[in-house]
This record gives C-alpha cells, sequence and structure tokens, in this order.
C-alpha cells in the first residue's frame, strides 16, 4: 500500500515539474524582445510562387522548427488603430504554444531561443513594419536565417498558424491549383513576347525572336521569298512551341491566353501537343491600346469563369449522389467522418463559419466542449472550426474545393459536404 502511494506521489510531482515546464517555456516564448525585422528586405523583393518552388521549399531539411503563419485581412480586422491581424496572430501563437507546450519543452534550449526569436521577428514585422493596404491574404514563412519569405496575396486566406519540421504549405498549393497562373502570350511581328500572371502580379519572361533572311525579301524570287517566309514563320512557332513545353514542365502556368493575328494563334493552337492545347483558355486580338488594368480585368473575368465551370461540374458531381450513403452534408455531419479519416473529397463555401474546438495532439475535431475521443485531453477552442476541417483535409491529402463563385448553390447541402468511402457503421 505504502509502494503505491509512494508511486502515486512520484507521478504528481512528475506532472507538477512537466506542468511548471510547460509554463516557463511558454512564458519564455511570449516575452522575448524582438531584434529588428527582417522581412522588410524579402516584402520587396516578391516574386512568383510557382509549384516546382513550393516542392522545394518542402524538401529542404531544416535544422529548426519552421513557423508557418497565413492571416486573412479582411475589412473588419482593417477599420481600427488596434490591428485586428495582430490579435489574430497573437491567439494563433498563444493556441499553438499552449497546444506544443510538451514538445517545445524537449527541444534543446539553442532551438527554444531561435523559434522565440522567429516568432518575435514575426511579431515585429505585423506590429511596426507591415502595410496591409491592398492586401487580402498574407503568407510567412521563418526559420531562422535558412527560410525568410513573405507572401501577400489579393485574396483572403484562413487564418492558420503552423510550428513543424517543414513550412506548411497546402493553403498556397491549393491557391495555386484553384486561381491558376497564365502564361500571355504576343505573337507580333517578328517575336513572341511572354508574360506570366499569377495573383493579381505580373513578370515579363525572355522574348522569342524570329529570324528574318534577306532571300525572304527578294523581288526576283518572289515564290521561293514567299516559301521562306512560310518555313520561317513554321520554325518560328516551333521555337515558341518548345519554350512553351518547358515552361510548362517547370510547372511555371496553369493557363494559357495567345494575344496576336488570329491566323497566327490558330497555326501556333494546331503545333501544341494536346496536354497545351487544352490549356487555352482564350486567344485575343493584338490592341496597341491594352493596358495592364484592362487586361487585369479580362483575365479576372476569365478566371471567374473557368471557376463557375469548376464549381458547376462539382455540383453535378454532387447531385448524382445525392440518393447515395457516401455523400454527407452539414458541418457536424462532415467533423464525424473526418474524425474517422473516411473522406475522399470536401466541398465548403467560403461564407461558412462556426466556433468550434479542436485538439492539436491529434487534430480531433468537436462542435462543443468535450475531451478529445482519440487521447481524453480538454479541448481547446478555435474561432472558425470550418478553417480547421479544411487544414486536417489538406493534410489527409483530401481533394478540398472552397465555393467562391457558386457558394448559394451549396445551401442546399448545408454549405458543406463530403464525399466518403464505404462507411462501416
Amino acid at each position: 500500500m505504502a509502494s503505491q502511494d509512494l508511486d502515486v506521489i512520484e507521478e504528481r510531482e512528475r506532472q507538477r515539474a512537466s506542468e511548471e515546464q510547460r509554463k516557463r517555456t511558454r512564458k519564455k516564448i511570449r516575452t522575448i524582445q524582438a531584434p529588428a525585422s527582417s522581412f522588410l528586405a524579402t516584402l520587396s523583393e516578391q516574386k512568383f510562387i510557382t509549384l516546382a518552388e513550393l516542392d522545394q521549399m518542402s524538401n529542404v531539411l531544416y535544422p529548426r522548427p519552421v513557423v508557418s503563419l497565413y492571416l486573412s485581412l479582411t475589412p473588419e480586422k482593417l477599420v481600427s488603430e488596434k490591428k485586428e491581424y495582430l490579435t489574430a496572430f497573437h491567439s494563433l501563437k498563444h493556441r499553438n504554444l499552449e497546444a506544443k507546450a510538451d514538445l517545445l519543452a524537449s527541444l534543446s534550449r539553442e532551438t527554444q531561443q531561435g523559434l522565440e526569436a522567429d516568432l518575435a521577428q514575426i511579431e515585429h514585422f505585423l506590429q511596426q513594419d507591415f502595410d496591409p493596404q491592398g492586401i487580402r491574404g498574407l503568407a510567412i514563412f521563418k526559420s531562422n536565417n535558412q527560410m525568410k519569405r513573405v507572401i501577400t496575396l489579393p485574396v483572403y486566406l484562413r487564418d492558420l498558424l503552423v510550428i513543424d519540421p517543414k513550412p506548411y504549405l497546402a493553403p498556397l498549393v491549393e491557391l495555386l491549383n484553384e486561381q491558376y497562373s497564365f502564361l500571355l502570350i504576343h505573337l507580333g511581328r517578328g517575336k513572341a513576347e511572354f508574360q506570366l500572371y499569377q495573383l493579381g502580379y505580373w513578370q515579363d519572361l525572355p522574348p522569342v525572336k524570329e529570324f528574318v533572311s534577306k532571300a525572304s525579301s527578294d523581288p526576283g524570287k518572289p515564290g521561293k521569298g514567299r516559301r521562306l517566309v512560310a518555313h520561317q514563320q513554321k520554325e518560328f512557332l516551333k521555337q515558341v512551341a518548345d519554350r512553351l513545353e518547358k515552361l510548362f514542365a517547370a510547372q511555371v502556368f496553369g493557363r494559357l491566353i495567345l494575344i496576336g493575328e488570329e491566323e497566327i494563334t490558330s497555326l501556333l493552337g494546331k503545333m501544341l501537343p494536346d496536354r497545351l492545347s487544352q490549356l487555352v483558355t482564350a486567344c485575343w486580338g493584338e490592341d496597341p491600346e491594352e493596358t495592364r488594368e484592362s487586361l487585369n480585368k479580362k483575365i479576372e473575368a476569365a478566371i471567374d469563369r473557368l471557376q463557375q465551370e469548376r464549381e458547376q461540374a462539382i455540383l453535378d458531381q454532387l447531385a448524382e449522389l445525392a440518393d447515395q450513403e457516401k455523400l454527407i452534408r452539414g458541418l457536424a455531419a462532415v467533423i464525424e467522418v473526418q474524425n474517422r479519416s473516411l473522406i475522399r473529397r470536401l466541398v465548403v463555401s467560403e461564407n461558412l463559419f462556426q466556433p468550434g474546438f479542436t485538439c492539436y495532439f491529434d487534430r480531433y475535431l468537436a462542435l462543443d466542449d468535450q475531451p478529445c475521443a482519440i487521447c481524453g485531453r480538454k479541448l481547446l477552442p478555435v474561432r472558425n472550426i470550418v478553417d480547421a476541417v479544411i487544414d486536417n483535409a489538406s493534410r489527409q491529402q483530401v481533394p478540398v474545393t472552397i465555393f467562391r463563385a457558386l457558394s448559394l448553390a451549396l445551401d442546399e447541402y448545408a454549405q458543406i459536404a463530403a464525399i466518403t468511402y464505404p462507411i462501416n457503421t
């Protein structure tokens, strides 16, 4: 009996010591003083993000944990001087440090100090240096000097902070797959100019120039000259097609827009292999008065049309499954099957919002306050459990479609639906 009492006392002491260590770790991370921000240079040098680059970021070995922060800069977060987006960061940081206190306490003191410095630099940047005007989404990745990246976006993101051995890139991958990157090809006299459009940003790529022989303008041999011109044009378009193949292989673009005279754009379209020709979204005539602003509007209209087409195709699929058990609708039902890892595809309206609770250890979700059904820990509150549902789906490599253009059409499914594997009750 005495031996059992001693075991109980030792266990209580161990738990008390562990709790004290967690408190010290949280306090240290919350109170560190921020050094000068190191993000301004990376923000001013912001460049395009491609899926290939995200793959490279994911495949790097990082000696320290990587902080991945996503913030949605909605109007309500920008209306006051309180910088509500900074409040959102504090809340995300607090919940993560609470959830991962045991893990953080097991890190070396040097690694803990590095993580503290990374979080402090992010906070300093948001508080002192960041100007949110004109920006809807913000992504920050920080791990010492090895990873230091700020990405501003023209679309809203879900608020999220992840501390992991690697950068958490699922929201960006999802965004790139949804928004597309457009390669515009201006086919003029003697050259092809390439412009890349992605998430509101433009980048000029090296052109392809056409070689014109003097023989092509020989007045004494008009037939030969015309044949030579036709041959040169064919070779020129072949060079353009080859360039497109290389850019596509490097995952630089997702859609093509051809600009120029109808005859030459049609010839190029016929030379493209099927995997590229099916990416041609539009063919526009060249307009010398075309401005960057007017091009933006035309591209955004094309993106909206593609988004509607994709969402309509998914709605058609849901309608076909409406009477089958593998279609689940409503937030509570979707959470229940996701907790059992049974979801094959997730569809959700961008307007769906619902507070809830989560276990940061097992990623168990619930709409009401209860212990985690897996580990028994107390669940922590989250501002919008829909973000957690989407995050869990991305981690489980489940395809996610966020309805934006036809979000009202999801009312029939209570704004969220899932296609599941067979459910054994």
